[in-house]
């Protein structure tokens, strides 16, 4: 009986391990997407400390060359246009409140407290 037991304790742990491993596969390129968005909030919002607003051509200096990796995967991402991403990345940044438009193509930080 303990061997059953044990036998099907195994089947139900390496099913779960099969269908996590299929959703990560599947989420792989979100997960790599939105780390990189990440990062990329992070060198703007420092880019900021120095700075009272910046234009969108100095947010696309600031975020060239990004790159972004997952441990547990051997794919990397890498902002190598930044002209294709910075629009999504201002919007990511003005729908989390993070920033907002000063003027044409000109960004400011939102003020805290």
């Amino acid at each position: 009986m303990e061997i059953i037991i044990g036998i099907l304790f195994m089947a139900v742990t390496v099913a779960f391990l099969i269908g996590w491993g299929i959703i990560k596969k599947q989420k792989k390129q979100e997960e790599l997407f939105y780390k990189l968005l990440n990062k990329c909030e992070k060198k703007i919002l420092n880019r900021f400390k120095n700075k009272s607003s910046l234009s969108k051509k100095e947010i696309e200096r600031v975020i060239e060359g990004t790159k972004a990796s997952l441990f547990w995967s051997k794919e990397k991402a890498e902002i190598k246009d930044p002209r294709l991403l910075s629009e999504t990345i201002i919007n990511f940044l003005v729908r989390r409140s993070l920033i907002k438009e000063k003027s044409k193509n000109k960004y400011e930080l939102v003020k805290r407290g």
